[in-house]
């Protein structure tokens, strides 16, 4: 939602891969589904009005904030953060416009409370079954890395970065082991 210019700038960084995507479009489409669910359990109609603010919250949050590589705990503050601010901003700007009174207060509360659960889920649903779905394309890279710091060593225990980055690390070796090795990996 409100975010620096690197969350902002993230379906501009080189080609479009499967997890930008998803990053990139996941909360505003749960956001403008959330809105069409929950209008339709109320009863409302949706009709312009709630087209007008299905547009405004999708571009409000377009692109999504990187998130597949978050933990729970800060995938959850964000959303949630994220979430307040733009319902304090999307309410002040009815209240002070009367504009509120256009909507279903039923349908626009619920949609407000129920939103950032819904998002909440989506995102580590998404960073569940991503993995899993990249596996089945068989999407893998590998890369040698000589002289690599212990950063790499540490990821390779951290099982939030290795669902999303796979990294293996082969330790320190001479240099002629490690090629051989590498070369058995890829079939060479």
């Amino acid at each position: 939602m409100i975010s620096l210019a690197d969350g902002r700038s993230l379906i501009f960084r080189g080609s479009l891969s499967p997890t930008r995507a998803i990053e990139a479009f996941l909360d505003p489409v749960v956001i403008v589904l959330m809105l069409v669910l929950v209008t339709t359990m109320s009863g409302a109609v949706f009709d312009k009005r709630y087209f007008i603010l299905a547009f405004v919250a999708f571009s409000a949050h377009f692109p999504g904030q990187p998130f597949l590589s978050d933990s729970t705990r800060r995938t959850i503050r964000r959303a949630l953060v994220g979430w307040v601010l733009f319902s304090a901003l999307l309410l002040l700007f009815f209240y002070a416009s009367h504009y509120i009174d256009a909507f279903s207060r039923a349908a626009l509360f619920a949609w407000l409370g129920w939103t950032p659960v819904a998002v909440v889920v989506a995102r580590i649903g998404a960073r569940e079954l991503l993995p899993r779905f990249l596996a089945l394309e068989g999407q893998y890279r590998s890369a040698v890395i000589v002289g690599c710091n212990a950063w790499v060593i540490e990821s390779e225990n951290d099982p939030v970065f290795q669902e999303i980055h796979p990294v293996r690390a082969f330790g320190k070796r001479p240099y002629e082991d490690l090629l051989q090795e590498v070369k058995s990996q890829l079939g060479e």
